[in-house]
């Protein structure tokens, strides 16, 4: 009887164990299938390839790190184009500045106190001088147009004009 219970036992745990080893081998297949599918190309009704879902995942993957890579890029290069345009601007307007300070010091006290003109003047050099001729008709009296600066009050000081102004 003993000896019955162990062939019964034995032949459970065989029965058992050739049980799990289809098992394995049923997931095994259907898993190498799905992986194959989906890997491999395949073929549409009219017989044309068409591309595998991991290519079509890689090609999305693909760009969508191109378009971030791109942005990247070209906000770096438009930081440094900044960076260069500005530090260019304040070469520039450094220079005017002493320009205008060496060759009349009335224009470059007047672009010191107006930093929107030194701007201006940067840009545009011939703004300078208009200003220039504006300030010296206005410390003179004699700007013409009837103006704020041309009211015919030549007894105003200079201060009072250059407000005006």
């Amino acid at each position: 009887m003993l000896l019955a219970l162990m062939v019964l036992y034995l032949g459970s745990l065989f029965a058992a164990g050739a049980y799990c080893e289809y098992k394995i081998r049923t997931i095994k297949r259907e898993l190498t299938h799905t992986l194959s599918s989906f890997i491999m190309p395949g073929v549409d009704a009219d017989g044309k390839p068409t591309p595998s879902e991991m290519a079509l995942v890689v090609d999305e993957v693909g760009k969508v790190l191109g378009a971030q890579i791109a942005i990247q890029i070209k906000a770096r290069l438009m930081q440094e184009a900044s960076v260069g345009a500005r530090l260019q601007n304040r070469v520039t307007e450094g220079i005017v500045q002493d320009l205008a300070t060496e060759s009349n010091p009335l224009l470059g006290a007047v672009m010191a106190r107006f930093p929107s003109l030194r701007k201006m003047a940067a840009k545009h050099p011939e703004a300078a001088m208009q200003v220039l001729g504006l300030v010296q008709g206005a410390l003179s009296g004699n700007v013409k147009g009837g103006g704020p600066l041309g009211n015919g009050d030549n007894g105003a000081s200079v201060q009072e004009r250059l407000k005006k102004m």
